[in-house]
């Protein structure tokens, strides 16, 4: 966790964040950012969409726990995040 920005939470087991937006299909976009990832890394996060914001819940399944591989999803996904 100390790797990541103080906006990532935990909540639940999870790492948690919700990122916000101007209007729904800029959400949209960032999610299918957000899939395309997660099918190429094979790890897939929960993710809540509403108007103007995306909720994500990231946590390794099969172990049930906060692992590396979600720190570096989270990373990603601020990356993606800045680039708009």
């Amino acid at each position: 966790m100390k790797e990541l920005s103080k906006t990532w939470k935990k909540r639940d087991g999870n790492l948690y964040k919700k990122y916000t937006f101007s209007n729904y299909t800029d959400g949209i976009s960032f999610v299918n950012r957000i899939a395309k990832h997660a099918e190429k890394v094979q790890h897939h996060p929960e993710l809540r969409i509403g108007y103007g914001s995306v909720e994500v819940y990231l946590k390794s399944h099969d172990v049930n726990k906060i692992t590396k591989k979600d720190v570096l999803c989270a990373k990603k996904y601020d990356e993606y995040y800045n680039e708009r």
